[in-house]
């Protein structure tokens, strides 16, 4: 039998597709919805630093909810693999790779990359 996920992103980004709501009560939310599995956003606040937050409270609230991390969309925020500025192209693999080692810890299986995410504030589009 086939199992669905539903992304955590649904409960963390508004209409205008910011990042606003908070990532541990939406795998409250995602379990009430019927779902045991998701798909954790590495955006928002928690994720603006430049190193991953704290597993911990993610991991209790995975416990809590009983919902499973099968996959995680990485941040797209400031992410361009493809740069052609090696400083650029170093510090989004550093993010990516940050993230990864954080999704390991939550026993997370599969994780999406884009190349090229989402320019930060004031930025022009990624050509």
């Amino acid at each position: 039998m086939a199992t669905f996920s539903l992304a955590s992103s649904l409960f963390v980004f508004s209409k205008e597709n910011k990042p606003h709501g908070d990532p541990y009560a939406a795998l409250d939310s995602i379990a009430a919805a019927g779902f045991s599995q998701t798909e954790l956003m590495a955006e928002g606040e928690i994720w603006e630093h430049s190193e991953s937050p704290d597993p911990r409270p993610f991991r209790q609230a995975i416990e809590r909810s009983a919902v499973t991390p099968r996959t995680l969309h990485t941040p797209m925020s400031d992410v361009n693999l493809a740069s052609s500025i090696e400083e650029v192209r170093r510090a989004s693999v550093g993010r990516i790779v940050d993230t990864l080692r954080f999704f390991a810890e939550l026993g997370g299986q599969t994780a999406i990359v884009h190349p090229t995410g989402r320019p930060g504030e004031g930025e022009e589009p990624f050509g």
